[in-house]
C-alpha cells in the first residue's frame, strides 16, 4: 500500500478559534472539534506504516497545502523517495516566491 493522501480536511479556520469548540468553515460544513479537520491521526496512532508530510502548494485563499505520503509498514526508504520526488518536481521549497516574507516589526 502507498497512498498520498491530503494533511488537513481544511484550508483555514478562523484565527480565535480554539481545539475545543465547533467551527464552521463553510455554510453548511462543520467539525466538532479543530483536532477532527487533522487527516493524520491515523497513521500517527494506529499504524506502522512511515508517513512525510510535504508541501503541495497553495490552496485559493493562499494558505499552504500538504500532503502525507504513506508507504508500507516498515518502508521508510519508498516515503522518502516520493518525497524527494515530489521536491524535485515542484521545486516549492527552493522558490523565495513561495514562502511568506519576513515581517519586520519596528
Amino acid at each position: 500500500m502507498r497512498l498520498i493522501c491530503p494533511t488537513m480536511a481544511t484550508t483555514g479556520y478562523p484565527a480565535d478559534a480554539t481545539s475545543a469548540e465547533s467551527v464552521e468553515l463553510a455554510e453548511g460544513v462543520h467539525f466538532a472539534n479543530l483536532v477532527s479537520q487533522c487527516l493524520t491521526q491515523l497513521f500517527n496512532i494506529a499504524s506502522r506504516h512511515p508517513v512525510l508530510n510535504v508541501p503541495s502548494g497553495r490552496a485559493g485563499n493562499g494558505v499552504p497545502t500538504g500532503v502525507q505520503i504513506v508507504a508500507r509498514p516498515f518502508d521508510d526508504l519508498t516515503a522518502f523517495r516520493l518525497g524527494a520526488a515530489a521536491k524535485a518536481r515542484l521545486g516549492l521549497w527552493s522558490d523565495p516566491d513561495w514562502r511568506p516574507g519576513l515581517a519586520h516589526h519596528g
